[in-house]
């Protein structure tokens, strides 16, 4: 529903703006991007196990939006 990568340039130029020891390592990680972000979290998701989701134990459609946080080390 919406990537990291597209909002990379945005991201960058306020980690710019906010300045500081924390925004500069940031930086210096992730450099003017892409980083990938989306490709990892696709390849993350793709590794889960799907169980679909049930009315009184009949598989029904369900639309579901999942979150993948990434942190960097």
């Amino acid at each position: 529903m919406r990537g990291l990568d597209a909002r990379l340039p945005e991201l960058v130029a306020e980690l710019k703006r906010l300045g500081g020891s924390h925004s500069d390592f940031v930086l210096q990680t992730v450099g003017n991007g892409p980083i990938g972000l989306d490709a990892n979290a696709l390849e993350c998701v793709k590794t889960w196990t799907f169980e679909p989701g049930t009315i009184l134990g009949r598989a029904v459609p369900v639309i579901q939006t999942v979150s993948v946080p990434f942190k960097l080390r």
